[in-house]
């Protein structure tokens, strides 16, 4: 059986092309629907109070005015917590 060399056998190498074909690209992608986005790490007991802090800023951001949401959570050592989400638009001074 011949040797194979890393070309032959699927091995990728990084010699760069003169062309734009293949890779990561300035502005490829998806673009994120409600702005730029980052990726955190949160405890898992607050997944869904992330999720309602988003949902009422996007029911704030559609209109002038918004209930307040109640949030029911229990924190790192496993007590109780009722959280409101509140907000108010400002009215920014002329």
């Amino acid at each position: 059986m011949p040797a194979r060399t890393p070309a032959l056998n699927g091995a990728r190498t990084k010699a760069k092309s003169s062309n734009n074909h293949g890779g990561a690209r300035n502005g490829a992608g998806r673009k994120a629907p409600n702005g730029k986005t980052k990726v955190m790490r949160i405890p898992v007991q607050y997944i869904n109070a992330v999720q309602a802090l988003v949902n009422h800023l996007k029911a704030q951001s559609e209109s002038l005015e918004v209930e307040p949401t109640n949030i029911y959570l229990r924190d790192l050592r496993d007590r109780q917590l009722d959280l409101t989400i509140t907000s108010q638009l400002r009215r920014l001074k002329s």
